[in-house]
């Protein structure tokens, strides 16, 4: 009888412990995963090589000096009254379309998206350091 109760505590015991390895490599997928979509929206918004560092070195200011830069400013003309006519999610449609028209046409071209602001599409060349180098 003895050995069958430790038979059962070992066979127990080693569940729990199977559930928790399970939960830790959840929790860690679930980490991994989260990471992966932070970079990738970050990717969106800032140029690549900023992304890296500041995940990595938050507290760090990341900058650098560049010699050269040319920098375009893009205001969607008339937005508010275009906005007017329009419900809440045709304006996004409508800004989305475009802005992502012009992400094609800046990754075709080598030019570094800076960020969107409202009606307003900030890109830069010369900014990233294979530009540089």
């Amino acid at each position: 009888l003895l050995l069958v109760v430790g038979a059962a505590l070992v066979v127990h015991d080693k569940r729990i412990v199977d559930d928790e390895l399970d939960k830790q490599a959840a929790l860690q997928w679930e980490r991994e995963e989260l990471s992966a979509r932070l970079f990738q929206m970050l990717g969106c918004m800032l140029p690549p090589s900023l992304v890296a560092p500041m995940l990595w070195e938050p507290e760090r200011v990341q900058a650098q000096r560049v010699e050269l830069a040319t920098i375009l400013f893009v205001l969607v003309e008339d937005f508010d009254n275009i906005a007017r006519n329009l419900r809440p999610e045709e304006s996004l449609s409508f800004l989305n379309r475009h802005f992502s028209r012009m992400d094609r046409i800046c990754a075709d071209r080598g030019v570094t998206k800076i960020e969107t602001v409202g009606a307003e599409y900030v890109c830069a060349a010369g900014v990233e350091p294979e530009d540089i180098d």
